[in-house]
Formats: structure tokens, C-alpha cells, sequence
């Protein structure tokens, strides 16, 4: 995922925050200042104030808009605009973002406006072609020098592979899991010997045992996807398996993972 470092962010941050402290409002900064601070950042970014008025917002930010307008199904209607980020100054996030007439219930701005303190949030986003999408928000405030909050920095991107990940991990921590409680009260076979695998075969296998799909594995070991998928299928010749959950119960018992 391309995005901010979190070093990067807190320099960020404090960057916004300095300039702020000014009481200057945000649109009467230099363009070149927008430039030089927002230089290499590829998250979607927002700037508003405390009526939740968009009072900044960069290139990405408007891109994002756009596409989730597209995937809404109003395209299917009519040409759905891209609004510049011109176009987005002085409205309310939440009927630019999200057609509301209110902050959203899970505000991340909200919490930020009303604590004084960073924020994150995760959103799940249902697209009409059943597909789902997964997006994280982190909300900064900016004090002004009276000490209150007057403005929210967020910056979002895209997680939905992560989240796809953590998701294939679980299911086969649960295939693990049933596997031992279908073998809870029957008698332990023999135990095996992990010898018979060799060292990369070991390897292999204890990446697969923690979820680790085939291409995954390859480019962890440095090694081209065929190699690791014909090492998959070596592997569950000699411990006789017929799938990776049974393998990553076979791993367990083995004490490789």
C-alpha cells in the first residue's frame, strides 16, 4: 500500500500544525507552501474545520470521491462529475464525501474535534457488485494558539489487501483449530518425523502453516513461483495430505509453527 510512513506523518502533522498556529486561513497559504509540504504524499488528504468544512484537500483526495461516486451505480444513470478540488472548498465533508446531512457516525474529525487527540478508523465500503473495499482514515488535530482545536488533518488510503490477508490468516487458524478438535479424543497417530522434509521443504511448510499463499512464499524465500508450488506439492506427497489445512495441522503437531 502506498502511503505515509508514520515518521513521515508526524512530520507532516507538525509541518500543518506550525502553519496553522498562525491563525492564517488555510486558503490564503502560498500554493507553492501546499507543494513543497505535500510533496510525495500519495494518501487522499483533507484539511477541515471545526463546521466540518473542507477548507483543503489534494489531487488524491478528489480522485478518491470520484471513484467511489463511480462505484455507487449512479454512473449507470448519468456521467457522474469530478469535482476539481476547487470545486470541493467549503462544503461539508459530509455531504461531499458522503451524502449526509450530518458527521458520519464513526467521525474520525469528530472524536478528534472533541478529544484533542489522533484518531483511526477502519470503513468497510459495499460496492452494488458485491465486492467490498476497505479504506483507513487517520484524523490529526491542529491547535490554534488559544489551545482548541480548529482544525482536522486526515489522510486515507486503500486496505483492502491487508484486510483480505488478516481474513486468509483467520480462516486457516479456524481450519487449524477444527482439525484438533475432530482429532480431540482419538488416538494420536505415531509421531511423524519432520526429518523427511528437507530445509527448504521445512521452510515452505512453515510459511504455509501461518497462511502464506505461493506467490507469497516465493518472494519471501527468493525463490520463482513454480519452485514454491512444486515444493508445496513435494510436500504434501511425503506427509500425506491432500490440502494446506491438513498441512498446517500436520506442521503444528510437528512444532514447526
Amino acid at each position: 500500500m502506498c502511503g505515509l510512513k508514520s515518521r513521515s506523518r508526524a512530520a507532516f502533522t507538525l509541518g500543518l500544525r506550525a502553519l496553522l498556529m498562525m491563525d492564517k486561513s488555510w486558503d490564503v497559504l502560498s500554493p507553492d507552501l501546499y507543494k513543497s509540504l505535500l510533496a510525495g504524499i500519495t494518501d487522499a488528504i483533507t484539511v477541515i474545520d471545526r463546521d466540518f468544512r473542507i477548507v483543503w484537500a489534494n489531487e488524491q483526495r478528489a480522485a478518491v470521491d470520484y471513484r467511489l461516486r463511480m462505484a455507487s451505480g449512479k454512473a449507470e444513470r448519468k456521467r457522474v462529475p469530478q469535482y476539481t478540488v476547487k470545486e470541493m472548498i467549503g462544503h461539508h465533508c459530509f455531504e461531499r464525501f458522503r451524502r449526509r446531512h450530518g458527521p458520519c457516525p464513526q467521525c474520525p474529525s469528530l472524536t478528534v474535534f472533541k478529544t484533542g487527540k489522533p484518531c483511526r478508523v477502519e470503513r468497510r465500503i459495499d460496492l452494488p457488485n458485491g465486492s467490498k473495499k476497505w479504506a483507513e482514515t487517520r484524523a490529526y488535530p491542529v491547535y490554534g494558539r488559544n489551545g482548541d482545536v480548529n482544525y482536522v488533518i486526515e489522510l486515507s488510503s486503500e486496505i483492502t489487501e491487508q484486510k483480505k490477508n488478516q481474513e486468509q490468516e483467520q480462516r486457516y487458524v479456524e481450519a487449524i483449530e477444527k482439525a484438533l478438535q475432530e482429532a480431540a479424543g482419538h488416538q494420536p497417530p505415531a509421531p511423524m518425523d519432520s526429518a523427511l522434509l528437507t530445509s527448504r521443504e521445512n521452510e515452505v511448510l512453515r510459511l504455509l502453516g501461518r497462511g502464506f499463499s505461493n506467490p507469497e512464499i516465493a518472494r519471501i524465500l527468493q525463490i520463482s513461483p513454480h519452485t514454491a508450488k512444486r515444493h508445496v506439492a513435494n510436500i504434501f506427497e511425503k506427509i500425506g495430505v491432500r490440502d494446506r489445512a491438513q498441512a498446517a495441522f500436520w506442521a503444528a503437531r510437528q512444532h514447526l509453527i
